[in-house]
């Protein structure tokens, strides 16, 4: 669970920014080309629209987040946390629930939001903080 929460998370992150607002944008050669159709695109900007208000709703030091900025990461975020998630829950189907941790009170699902969690554990002055919120193309950890 805890590969699932943390690595699991990353490669799907990765893998996800190729249906995001950017990468949606390119073929399978990696050339710019609409390869949507109208519907879709109409269907995903409906369905992005909700991450955008989400996110430019989070504050730092009382300044919004940019919701537009973010938009990329948060939709790679958003998507590969429901892929490993679902991923780790095909593969305790296939070969059961793992022991618990020895002096651990928590169930493997439990451990595997943990692992995700702690990938996003930062320590940063208040001015970095501030910088990162303004022009990181990634939300602050805290909202990840």
């Amino acid at each position: 669970s805890i590969n699932y929460g943390s690595i699991g998370f990353f490669i799907g992150h990765e893998l996800t920014h190729a249906f995001d607002d950017t990468g949606s944008l390119y073929d399978q050669y990696g050339n710019l080309h609409q390869w949507w159709k109208n519907s879709t695109i109409k269907n995903f900007q409906e369905q992005t629209q909700c991450l955008l208000d989400q996110y430019s709703n989070y504050k730092v030091q009382g300044i919004k987040v940019n919701g537009l900025l973010t938009l990329g990461e948060n939709i790679a975020d958003n998507g590969a946390i429901k892929a490993s998630f679902n991923a780790y829950q095909d593969w305790v189907a296939r070969n059961h629930a793992e022991p618990p941790l020895p002096g651990l009170p928590l169930t493997s699902n439990q451990l595997f939001f943990v692992a995700f969690a702690q990938t996003w554990c930062q320590i940063s002055t208040p001015g970095m903080e501030l910088y990162y919120a303004l022009t990181d193309t990634h939300s602050p950890g805290k909202y990840r």
